[in-house]
């Protein structure tokens, strides 16, 4: 795999408990506070980074790259419109 896009997240939840959930191959993980850990991640694919986030139980900003933050407003959009009665 080529990783092509890389990510800056910040994850507001504390780093010992997050650290079970992201693999070495899936980022880096670094304290940001008490409550909050810096996520740095790869992909080579925007999409699979969203995908991956929203997968996890936990509050998260991205910080970037800005074009990951306009993919996970597509993405928050075509979830919420799947949730609407048809019509």
């Amino acid at each position: 795999m080529c990783i092509r896009d890389r990510a800056r997240v910040l994850i507001h939840a504390p780093l010992a408990t997050v650290a079970d959930q992201i693999t070495p191959t899936t980022g880096i993980l670094e304290e940001a506070g008490p409550d909050q850990c810096l996520l740095t991640s790869g992909s080579d694919s925007l999409e699979a980074i969203a995908f991956h986030l929203a997968a996890m139980p936990h509050a998260f900003t991205i910080l970037g790259p800005p074009e990951l933050i306009e993919t996970a407003r597509t993405m928050a959009t075509r979830l919420t419109r799947s949730t609407r009665p048809p019509g």
